[in-house]
């Protein structure tokens, strides 16, 4: 990975990808790590080293940078009949700033929405627990701007749950992807963690979610198609 990077899009102007800037990579060693590589047993996997760069946008016209820092790993590899051994260093990011997008937010999204699934994206790397409590509090923001309470008239705090079924009132066809960006938040909160296939998952259904409910692209599709049928395709130029 120190030539190569996954096609990151810049989280400033959304166009271009991230490239690595060769000569702001550091990878250091502690010691420990180092005197193990005279002993007879060493292994590969021993060679744990940590890492920081920054990444920098191909778009000229942006430019923006982003800090990573994170850890390497060693991986070994032998050809086919054992006759040759290659050992190559792969860096395991934990923690980008800005992170990378993960996901496309709608424009339209509340401000604090997109503040929150924001701080997801730099989470996401080294603590994916917190990344998916952000996106549980993003669901909170929504439901703010959608003049949801979050407290009864005696000022009692209303659950996120609770919250959640007000909205599938007026929306029921929207509530069933909140319920699980909730119980992915809630397990974010109270077991510390959520597996990366989870929250990427949790990130794609939440895109959708939001293109449709947010972005409205469900009626744009509608307006398209009673377009193409009033019209018959005929459009005047």
């Amino acid at each position: 990975m120190q030539e190569h990077l996954p096609p990151w899009q810049c989280p400033k102007c959304g166009r271009g990808n991230l490239a690595l800037d060769k000569e702001s990579l550091r990878i250091g060693y502690s010691a420990d790590v180092i005197a193990a590589r005279d002993d007879p047993d060493w292994e590969p996997e021993w060679d744990r080293g940590r890492f920081s760069c920054l990444l920098v946008c191909d778009q000229p016209k942006c430019g923006d940078i982003v800090s990573m820092i994170g850890e390497t790993v060693a991986n070994e590899f032998r050809s086919d009949d054992d006759s040759e051994q290659f050992i190559f260093e792969s860096l395991v990011p934990k923690s980008m700033i800005p992170g990378a997008p993960l996901m496309n937010i709608p424009p339209a999204t509340p401000s604090a929405a997109q503040n929150a699934i924001k701080q997801s994206f730099s989470a996401f790397w080294g603590d994916r627990g917190s990344a998916a409590n952000r996106l549980r509090i993003s669901v909170e923001r929504i439901l703010d701007s959608e003049g949801i309470p979050a407290k009864t008239d005696k000022g009692a705090f209303i659950t996120l749950a609770a919250r959640i079924d007000l909205f599938g009132e007026k929306s029921p066809e929207y509530k069933d992807t909140l319920t699980a960006l909730r119980e992915v938040g809630n397990l974010g909160s109270h077991d510390g963690d959520v597996t990366r296939e989870a929250l990427l998952d949790t990130y794609e259904v939440y895109e959708d979610w939001l293109k449709n409910y947010v972005g409205k692209h469900g009626e744009k599709m509608k307006g398209l198609v009673k377009k193409l049928t009033d019209t018959k395709g005929k459009y005047t130029v």
